[in-house]
C-alpha cells in the first residue's frame, strides 16, 4: 500500500487557484490527486472566463467539493486545522490540495507557493480581531456580494523573492 502526503494551500482568488491547479497537472500530478474547494456562492465561471485557453483542460468545470466533504478521509489533519481552511472557504477563499508520494512533496510545495497562497495563521489573527472565535458549520456562507466586497478590501502583499510562502503539508497516510 503506497503512502501519500496531503498538501494544502489557501488562495484569495480563483485566478491564483486555477494557475496552481493547471501547473500541478502540467507538472505531472494526477488529476485524481488534485483537489479544489470553494464557497458555492462564488461566481467561479465568470471569474474563469479570462483564464481560459483553447488547450486548457479545466478542472474547475467539475463541481468544487463542498466544504464538509473536502477533508473527508484525511485523518492526518486535525479538526482545528480543518476548521481554519473551512472558515477561509466560508468567507470566499479557495483551497487547492494535492496528494503525492514523498518524492513529489517538495515540487508540489514549490508550485503551490508560486501562486500567492494565503498565510492562514495571519488571516486567523485578522478574523479574531473582528470577533471571530472558531469555525461554525451552521454559519451562513458568504454571499456573492460579500465575497466581492471582501476581495476588494483585501490588501495582498507583493511577492518577495526568496520568501517562504505558506503551503501546509500533512503527514503520510495510506492511500485507499
Amino acid at each position: 500500500m503506497a503512502n501519500k502526503t496531503f498538501i494544502l494551500a489557501a488562495y484569495d482568488n480563483i485566478h491564483d487557484a486555477h494557475k496552481t491547479i493547471r501547473e500541478l497537472y502540467n507538472g505531472g500530478f494526477q488529476r485524481d490527486d488534485i483537489g479544489f474547494a470553494a464557497n458555492e456562492n462564488d461566481d467561479l465561471e465568470a471569474a474563469l472566463k479570462e483564464d481560459r485557453s483553447d488547450s486548457d483542460d479545466n478542472f474547475l468545470e467539475r463541481a468544487a467539493d463542498a466544504i464538509s466533504d473536502f477533508f473527508s478521509g484525511e485523518p492526518s489533519i486535525s479538526d482545528e486545522e480543518q476548521d481554519r481552511f473551512k472558515e477561509h472557504i466560508r468567507r470566499g477563499g479557495l483551497v487547492v490540495s494535492v496528494k503525492t508520494p514523498a518524492e513529489g512533496v517538495e515540487r508540489a510545495q514549490q508550485i503551490m507557493a508560486r501562486h500567492n497562497p494565503v498565510d492562514l495563521t495571519k488571516r486567523m489573527e485578522e478574523w479574531r480581531s473582528e470577533g471571530w472565535t472558531s469555525y461554525d458549520p451552521d454559519a451562513p456562507l458568504y454571499t456573492r456580494e460579500e465575497i466581492a466586497a471582501r476581495r476588494e478590501d483585501l490588501v495582498v502583499p507583493a511577492p518577495v523573492a526568496g520568501a517562504a510562502y505558506p503551503v501546509y503539508v500533512y503527514g503520510y497516510h495510506p492511500v485507499r
